[in-house]
């Protein structure tokens, strides 16, 4: 009588990888023959193919950086590098003996799998292995980093609930352990509120995804309740402040700096603390997620917005303003100083950069540095810089 051996349950990526032999997993991944190759970038829809047959290490990654609309300063920038020294990393002057150097180099320079892989061999690297549990986590970082993306705008950045998400990966418990939060939040508003008090904090709090979702965010007090007037709401939205749940961006009609000297207090947009919670109190399904948009391009792009104005608090930009004009046709998403030039920046939910506002602007003030976070590819031109959003924490 044979003896029955009990299997150990093996995760679908495991039963996937097992099932494919390594070297074809390889050719796949990595060919070694420039006609492979180039079959391969055809058959993902890479629209660059590269003769790589005669490249040394240093001209394949110019080559190839350039291409992809990087320079080697904004490259060693995004890889958190030092710049004499990710020069001469890139230009092979300089010994390497950390891999990873290399794999965060071709990360920052958005290279697929396919590209990562042929630098890692110019430069006498191993390549990425498929049947390496953290390689295989590289490679699918590198191939579904926008994926990665969209669902932070759904989980958000709360420590509880990003803890819940990376134990279980389950969005439902996402949804109940945000919902908690938010009966939290509530809670504490009746133990220092009540009566008319604990009814306006709740009416301006519930009031913001609706506030957002508008194609002019201004925040209006006519839609939390018919005819209702600043006054009447001012102590409620100082609660809400003091207590770190709101941020009020002030709007501003002329690029002067100090910006705060100009700034209109009678004239802003309200933002919640965190995405994932604005996601939440709109009751979005984690669904659209795996649709080809996903869930930022919802509200009018108000998740999006929140998104890129949490990492710029982060990194202390405390005066952040938005702009619109006298007839407000023209509205720029938001206003910051740096290095003591005015920079608009433009929030794009998708992959359309048309931005009839922006250039307005930029000729009507000569503005000479604006950022513009989208779905799209990086991209500078002369003025205006585009930013995929997901790297919005190396740029800026």
């Amino acid at each position: 009588m044979k003896t029955i051996k009990k299997k150990t349950e093996k995760s679908n990526f495991t039963k996937k990888i097992e099932s494919v032999e390594t070297e074809e997993l390889e050719d796949y991944l990595m060919s070694k023959k420039v006609k492979d190759i180039g079959k391969l970038l055809v058959e993902k829809g890479d629209a660059v193919i590269y003769d790589i047959t005669n490249k040394n290490c240093s001209d394949y990654m110019k080559d190839l950086i350039k291409q992809k609309g990087f320079t080697f300063r904004k490259v060693i920038s995004l890889a958190g590098m030092n710049e004499s020294y990710g020069r001469q990393v890139l230009s092979g002057k300089k010994g390497i003996s950390k891999r990873d150097t290399i794999i965060r180099i071709c990360i920052a320079s958005n290279f697929s799998v396919v590209e990562t892989n042929r630098a890692l061999k110019l430069y006498n690297m191993p390549v990425l292995y498929v049947k390496n549990k953290r390689d295989a986590v590289i490679m699918i970082a590198i191939n579904e980093g926008e994926n990665y993306f969209k669902i932070y705008g759904y989980v958000g950045g709360m420590p509880e609930v990003v803890q819940k998400f990376i134990d279980t990966k389950n969005f439902e418990i996402v949804i109940n352990t945000q919902k908690e939060i938010l009966k939290a939040y509530d809670l504490d508003f009746s133990k220092h509120a009540s009566g008319e008090k604990l009814e306006k904090i709740r009416m301006v709090w519930n009031s913001i995804p609706m506030q957002l979702a508008k194609d002019n965010k201004k925040f209006k007090y006519s839609e939390i309740k018919k005819n209702s007037r600043a006054k009447y709401y001012e102590n409620a939205i100082q609660f809400l402040k003091d207590a770190g749940l709101v941020y009020n961006i002030y709007n501003i009609n002329k690029f002067n700096i100090p910006l705060d000297s100009y700034k209109d207090v009678t004239c802003f947009k309200m933002y919640m603390l965190d995405v994932g919670l604005l996601s939440n109190m709109n009751h979005i399904s984690s669904n659209i997620i795996n649709t080809e948009k996903g869930i930022l391009v919802e509200y009018k792009g108000s998740l999006a917005e929140q998104f890129v104005l949490s990492e710029l608090l982060s990194y202390n930009f405390e005066n952040v303003f938005y702009y619109t004009d006298e007839t407000s046709r023209n509205q720029i998403d938001f206003i910051i100083e740096e290095n003591g030039y005015i920079v608009p920046i433009e929030v794009k939910s998708g992959i359309n950069l048309k931005s009839k506002s922006l250039n307005n602007i930029l000729l009507k003030y000569n503005i000479k540095k604006a950022k513009r976070y989208s779905l799209a590819d990086y991209k500078m031109n002369e003025i205006i810089e585009d930013i995929p959003i997901y790297l919005i924490q190396r740029n800026i």
